[in-house]
């Protein structure tokens, strides 16, 4: 057992986890016009995109935050006239080595809808 206990305090000492922050149906941070809903397209397969933050000795290495809303634009913008998400998640990610490494961020997973308008 006892030289096992290194083994398990190191093991211990990492920690992270993942939860699903909320599933949606349509979700977006750009202007949608709900009467133009019907014009929209949708792309066949689900984009993702993140935004994540590293933390080393518990000082973040970017002055800013992670951000979910940087993390739906990304997702969004990948498609050209991409205007809004669909049938998606957003979940949020914490891995830690307490005072040394974190990575924390959110994950966006959804299938873009898309303006022809604005291809």
């Amino acid at each position: 057992m006892a030289r096992w206990l290194p083994v398990l305090l190191v093991m211990s000492a990492l920690v992270g986890c993942t939860h699903t922050v909320t599933e949606f149906s349509i979700l977006s941070t750009k202007k949608v016009e709900p009467g133009m809903l019907a014009t929209y397209g949708r792309t066949a397969n689900p984009v993702q995109a993140e935004d994540t933050i590293h933390i080393v000795f518990v000082i973040p290495v970017e002055l800013r935050g992670h951000d979910m809303n940087v993390a739906i634009n990304k997702a969004i913008e990948s498609v050209p006239g991409g205007v809004a998400l669909v049938d998606g998640k957003i979940e949020e990610s914490k891995f830690q080595i307490p005072f040394i490494y974190g990575v924390w961020g959110y994950h966006v997973e959804g299938k873009v809808l898309v303006n022809p308008a604005q291809r």
